[in-house]
């Protein structure tokens, strides 16, 4: 790895680290603005303008709209866990050796094709759709009709999801577990343009305006976060870490904040161009699946007891915290939820499982 500029754990570690206070007398969080009854548990969720696509451990692809109401719903069996894909036009899911094309407006089956294994991967981008299995392939398939394009397959499995930078047609996917590697692959053809060796223990890719950024670690407390060009795979700087991360962890990017969430439950906050961190905050709880969301003044995650942080975007300080006493139902997973200070909550540990439109503190 090239990198031309290393900032070290030190610097992540003090900066504002303090333990997360305790739970307030007062709960800081209004009535949910809306709730959906879900059949079964949520597994995975995805928004866009139209509203939300939510799949359950029950084996339901449900779409409901901005208001809450559902729009409609799929029995797809044996949907995986992970997050769904959206455009305009399709909703892709993962299944048991399969991958299933929805469509956006009545959920009625466009097409779906054969794959080696259990999906969880998947990604829509412009004609293309993209299924990664748990036995190292990843398909590319016309998104209109499902029409084989191209495969590929390296030792490892795939199980977050890939980005594309579609300027570039590049195509950005990381095989955990055996040779843990990140690759970048050309979207039309799925050829090899560059691969970065990783540790066992890493996140999901992020991706902004043509630069990707990989988080990983040996478990060990050797860990680092890289930013990487999509085109021609150089490092401009790497930041050293003290703890690892894991393949459900999704970051959030955008051109003033790369926000990552590690295993042990430090949130770290580094400049994207620079790699310069802004601050760290350790919550004192374990994380295996997370996704970041950054709203305008806030960052929210999710943690594996089934709490919800809310931290403040400048200095990292824990503005609130949510868990089941607060909503009912044990927060599993938040994503952002419009353009206003909202985050969709899905709510597991209890019957029927559901998901909520909260306004953040």
């Amino acid at each position: 790895m090239r990198a031309r500029a290393f900032v070290f754990a030190l610097v992540v570690a003090v900066v504002l680290a303090v333990p997360a206070p305790a739970h307030p007398t007062t709960s800081p969080w209004s009535r949910a603005i809306w709730s959906s009854e879900l059949d079964g548990g949520p597994s995975g969720m995805t928004t866009d303008d139209r509203g939300a696509i939510v799949t359950t451990d029950a084996g339901w692809v449900r779409a409901i709209d901005r208001h809450g109401a559902t729009q409609w719903q799929t029995k797809v069996d044996g949907v995986q866990d992970g997050y769904p894909a959206v455009s305009k036009d399709l909703v892709l899911v993962g299944g048991p050796s399969q991958v299933v094309a929805l469509g956006r407006r009545h959920g009625a089956v466009r097409w779906q094709r054969p794959m080696d294994a259990d999906v969880h991967a998947v990604a829509l981008a412009g004609a293309y759709a993209l299924a990664g299995d748990s036995n190292g392939t990843l398909r590319a398939f016309a998104a209109a009709d499902g029409a084989p394009r191209w495969a590929d397959r390296f030792e490892g499995e795939l199980f977050s999801s890939p980005r594309v930078d579609q300027p570039t047609s590049v195509v950005l996917a990381v095989w955990h577990e055996a040779a843990p590697t990140a690759r970048a692959l050309d979207l039309a053809t799925g050829a090899l343009r560059w691969e970065q060796p990783l540790g066992l223990y890493t996140a999901g890719p992020g991706l902004d305006r043509g630069r990707t950024f990989f988080a990983t670690g040996d478990g060990r407390y050797h860990a680092w976060i890289a930013e990487f060009d999509v085109v021609a795979g150089v490092s401009d700087w790497t930041v050293r870490v003290p703890a690892s991360f894991q393949s459900g962890m999704v970051p959030a990017v955008n051109a003033r904040d790369l926000v990552f969430i590690d295993q042990l439950g430090r949130v770290i906050d580094i400049d994207p161009t620079t790699g310069t961190p802004r601050w760290s905050r350790d919550l004192n709880r374990r994380v295996y699946d997370s996704v970041v969301v950054l709203l305008p003044r806030r960052i929210v995650v999710t943690t594996l007891s089934g709490e919800l942080f809310v931290l403040d975007r400048v200095s990292g300080r824990v503005v609130a915290r949510a868990d089941t006493e607060d909503f009912g139902g044990r927060p599993s997973l938040a994503v952002a939820f419009g353009r206003r200070n909202q985050v969709l909550v899905a709510l597991r540990v209890v019957d029927p499982g559901r998901v909520e439109l909260r306004r953040v503190p």
